[in-house]
Parts: C-alpha cells; structure tokens; sequence
C-alpha cells in the first residue's frame, strides 16, 4: 500500500487526515446500514431452498470488502496523523 507524502507542494496534513477520517466515517455508517438491513428470507424463498443462504453469503461478501477498503483508509489515516511528528 502507498501512503501520501506530506509535503509544502500537496494536500496539507490537516486536510488529508480529515479526508481520509470523514472517508472512515462513512464507510462505518454504510455498515451499520447494511447490518441492520441484510437480507431477509421472505424475500428469497419462492427462488427455492438455497436463495436465502446464498443472498446473506453474497451480503456478507460485500460488508467484508467495505470493511477491507474502511481498515485500509484507517492505515491511511495513521500514517497521515503520525507523519513529520504528527499533527
């Protein structure tokens, strides 16, 4: 993974680090949205048996990206936070 350079030039650290954290915030209410939200097996079982297990796998299968994409932007952050001696 590639970290951004704080630097006179770019972004400043201020700003990175609150991009970045608004970027985390979002994402946590995205999940706790598609939590409280999954599937629901009404909803699957006239496609037969397997429906519903294989919507909650798929559901599962998209909240575990996000939470991959979320932990990356929270390792960004960290590095932003802690460059140059930190903020």
């Amino acid at each position: 993974m590639i970290f951004p350079t704080i630097h006179l030039n770019g972004t400043s650290q201020r700003d990175l680090l609150d991009y970045n954290c608004n970027m985390v915030h979002a994402l946590s209410d995205a999940l706790d949205v598609m939590s409280e939200y999954g599937p629901n097996a009404r909803d699957y079982y006239p496609q037969g048996d397997q429906a519903f297990a294989q919507a909650r796998k798929e559901h599962e299968e998209r909240m575990a990206a996000i939470r991959k994409i979320k932990f990356e932007i929270e390792k960004i952050a960290e590095h932003v936070a802690d460059a140059n001696g930190g903020l």
